[in-house]
């Protein structure tokens, strides 16, 4: 089975101490993608806790200080939620202008979702992040945040990459632009943006791993047990 796009929402808030996001997925295997950015020095500001869903469990993925430390980003994720609407609170220690995505995928292996990860900070017309040697039927997440300060930044995705968010928020004092795409495993992947001003950028990515099948299941727990088998026998 392959990682398959499902569904996305996003919201924001200006000024803000929390916002909350609702996001209904459907299929089987699922997973949700949660994307934070927030404004503000690196230290002075931050997540006030994990976020909190309605049901199931947040993890955390990667925190990303982004290139100047002014804007930072948290990748997380939702699993083992119910059915129907999901709501998720999501709350910063200081007020800040305040970007979060909700993105979910089904087909997803519930016991080890996730693979490697990247973490890109820089500055130029041209973010990258590169996880190699991704699996056949993962899919690659991955999200970027650009400083425009007196200007919106236009983020645009790369070759295979499908972009799921693309949002701004900020005064005429300091804007910035937060984006998501994912693009389909199987080798190595590169999720690049283009900017049309040159900026401190900050990339995260992480590969969604696919379930696994009924054969592939008993392929494992055979393969554990012919290993203990071994140890026993030979001691080693």
């Amino acid at each position: 089975m392959s990682v398959a796009f499902n569904t996305t929402n996003a919201t924001s808030a200006s000024g803000a101490l929390g916002v909350t996001i609702s996001i209904t997925p459907t299929g089987a295997n699922k997973a949700v993608l949660l994307g934070i950015a927030y404004e503000g020095q690196l230290g002075q500001t931050g997540l006030d806790g994990a976020p909190v869903p309605s049901s199931g469990t947040a993890i955390a993925l990667a925190n990303n200080p982004g290139g100047t430390g002014v804007v930072q980003s948290e990748l997380w994720s939702v699993m083992g939620f119910a059915s129907g609407a999901l709501m998720i609170d999501v709350a910063v220690l200081d007020l800040s202008d305040l970007i979060v995505f909700a993105c979910s995928y089904t087909g997803v292996d519930q016991v080890t979702p996730f693979g490697v990860g990247a973490i890109v900070n820089g500055a130029g017309t041209g973010s990258s992040a590169t996880i190699l040697a991704t699996p056949n039927g993962s899919m690659v997440f991955d999200t970027v945040t650009a400083e425009g300060g007196a200007s919106f930044v236009t983020l645009t995705p790369h070759g295979g990459q499908v972009s799921r968010q693309n949002q701004g928020i900020g005064s005429s004092g300091f804007r910035y632009q937060y984006a998501a795409s994912d693009e389909l495993g199987g080798g190595d992947a590169h999720a690049a943006w283009t900017l049309s001003l040159s900026k401190s950028w900050g990339t995260t990515a992480v590969s969604i791993l696919p379930s696994v099948s009924a054969g592939q299941a008993a392929m494992r727990v055979g393969l554990a047990a012919i290993k203990r088998l071994m140890r026993m026998t030979y001691g080693s």
